[in-house]
């Protein structure tokens, strides 16, 4: 279990979150809890499985490989990152938020 997420996630976050995922081999994210764990997860997938730095995601559309499988489990309301594909998430040094999104960032919705 990766929990060095905080308030606001940058790309240092990102980067620790890739290391453990290396380190652990996982093949699958699952992400508990609000928006800046759902979207520092989304930003460790982007690493993990295209390479890179958070900002060469900035934008949409930029990932041009798979990406692991996710799956959101959102415990507050608010930010509504378990639905949509765009992870916000500061640079480090610069503290500029940067939005990457990609369709395939997203966490699947399915409702029985």
């Amino acid at each position: 279990m990766f929990d060095e997420v905080e308030e606001n996630p940058t790309s240092r976050h990102v980067e620790l979150g890739r290391c453990f995922a290396i380190e652990y081999g996982i093949d699958l994210i699952v992400s508990v809890g609000g928006g800046s764990s759902m979207d520092c997860a989304k930003g460790v997938n982007f690493l993990l499985t295209n390479g890179g730095t958070m900002a060469d995601y900035q934008g949409f559309g930029k990932a041009t490989k798979p990406m692991l499988p996710s799956i959101g489990v959102p415990t507050t309301a608010g930010t509504g990152s378990e639905a949509q594909s765009y992870a916000l998430i500061a640079d480090e040094q610069s503290h500029m938020k940067m939005a990457c999104g990609d369709r395939k960032a997203a966490f699947p919705c399915r409702y029985s």
